[in-house]
């Protein structure tokens, strides 16, 4: 049955092998986690059991618990949805990068700040976030960052579009193309010799 935001208490524990078990439902943990999930100055072991330490509050020892912990985590973080966001969608925010438009789109418009506020469910987070007014700063970048150019634009609205889009984006989204690049170079590279 989907969980309904009325109706349900908003969920508390996850499912591990048959076993319920306790976690940090926090919006601020889960934007730990996140941060922690990405952040290149940690390895990939370094950043499973931070983030496994955050959500259930301990340390797990056994990798394929960890796994398996891992990834009722990561169901939780995507609302249970995580088969539906594999597709290859371009990253249009990030919680982090994008933090001071959506603390104050949050203050302006619901009147929370989110510094000060001790605790907000994840999923209640997650909801109100997904229903920021367009006129907001976060919601005209995004817009920004998902618009396409198009041949029925003129070329002056062609060159302000790339303008705002290079202003406003994303640094996972610039690494990830300068990474294509030189992928792209190196194959050049490897068919001339």
């Amino acid at each position: 049955m989907e969980f309904n935001y009325i109706l349900d208490d908003f969920p508390d524990a996850v499912v591990v092998n048959n076993v319920e078990v306790k976690v940090d439902a926090n919006f601020k943990t889960i934007l730990k986690i996140l941060r922690a999930l990405e952040d290149e100055m940690l390895d990939k072991y370094e950043r499973l059991v931070l983030s496994l330490v955050l959500f259930y509050g301990k340390y797990i020892g056994d990798e394929n618990i960890q796994k398996k912990m891992f990834e009722a985590m990561m169901n939780f973080i995507s609302l249970y949805k995580l088969d539906e966001e594999k597709s290859n969608k371009q990253k249009l925010f990030d919680f982090n990068e994008d933090s001071m438009y959506i603390y104050s789109a949050f203050y302006s418009q619901y009147s929370i700040d989110l510094n000060e506020i001790e605790h907000m469910h994840w999923f209640k987070f997650v909801a109100l976030f997904g229903e920021l007014k367009s006129d907001c700063v976060h919601s005209q970048i995004v817009n920004i960052r998902s618009k396409k150019i198009t041949d029925k634009m003129t070329s002056a609205e062609k060159e302000e579009l790339r303008k705002l889009k290079k202003r406003h984006a994303l640094k996972a989204n610039i690494k990830e193309r300068e990474q294509q690049q030189m992928n792209t170079y190196y194959s050049l590279l490897k068919q001339e010799f």
